[in-house]
């Protein structure tokens, strides 16, 4: 188990808590109603980089557009090293190893807690994403931008919960 006493954790079955995030908020305008259901402005990646995410992620809505992607490592039977997507509605995971291809899509919408967490009890820079399909949690690790990752992750967490 990679659980331990001193993880971070942000766990709520309606809507995730209103955590600080490096997202940019900005107040709604009244004459906009739409501006009240998202008051969260993410910056989008490019077009090269939006292309490449549609891809890798078929089911993936077309019109849905790609915020950022990390560097990390999904724990299955070993790490396995691939890049973490974060769009406007869901969280991929990507991986080809020598023709091994994995590919794990995760609706923002089944997402029931966003935790950090540490590998080998010591180091700070893992992340776990429960869902309500996976109650034990997606483990990602190895990110060089642990807390760039999970605070983007919170925020379209909680962009998902109007």
């Amino acid at each position: 188990s990679h659980s331990n006493s001193n993880s971070n954790s942000i766990s709520n079955s309606n809507s995730p808590s209103s955590n600080a995030t490096s997202i940019h908020e900005s107040s709604p305008d009244p004459d906009d109603a739409s501006s009240y259901q998202s008051s969260i402005n993410f910056v989008y990646a490019n077009d090269k980089r939006f292309t490449d995410f549609h891809s890798l992620f078929r089911s993936v809505p077309e019109e849905e557009k790609l915020i950022e992607d990390y560097g990390c490592a999904l724990q299955k039977e070993i790490l396995v090293q691939g890049r973490l997507y974060i769009s406007e509605n869901h969280i991929c995971f990507n991986a080809n190893i020598f023709g091994w291809v994995t590919n794990l899509v995760i609706a923002f919408s089944e997402v029931t807690a966003i935790e950090k967490r540490m590998t080998a009890f010591v180091i700070p820079n893992a992340i776990s994403i429960v869902t309500t399909t996976n109650t034990k949690g997606h483990f990602f690790a190895s990110f060089l931008s642990r807390d760039a990752a999970h605070d983007l992750l919170i925020a379209g967490w909680r962009k998902s919960f109007p």
